[in-house]
C-alpha cells in the first residue's frame, strides 16, 4: 500500500484499530438500539427515527452508546 502524508496529501491510511469481532459487536449493538432494545436500560439522548418508520430513510440516533456497551 502506498504511504500518504496527512499534511502533504490531506489524508493518510492507518492500520486497523478495531478487530473484526469488535466491529461486528458494535454493529450488532447499534442494531439493538435501533430496534429499541437498551442493554443499559437507558434511552438514547434523541431519536430522529423510530420503530415503524421507513427503514429506507436516514436513521439518526444521538448517543446510542448510552444504551448499549457493545
Amino acid at each position: 500500500m502506498q504511504n500518504h502524508n496527512l499534511y502533504k496529501d490531506g489524508f493518510c491510511f492507518l492500520p486497523a484499530i478495531f478487530s473484526k469481532n469488535q466491529a461486528d459487536s458494535a454493529r450488532d449493538g447499534l442494531w439493538e438500539v435501533i430496534n429499541g432494545h437498551y442493554e443499559t436500560g437507558r434511552s438514547p439522548e434523541s431519536r430522529f427515527w423510530n420503530i415503524g418508520d421507513d427503514p429506507a430513510s436516514i436513521i439518526k440516533i444521538d448517543k446510542p452508546h448510552l444504551c448499549n456497551q457493545a
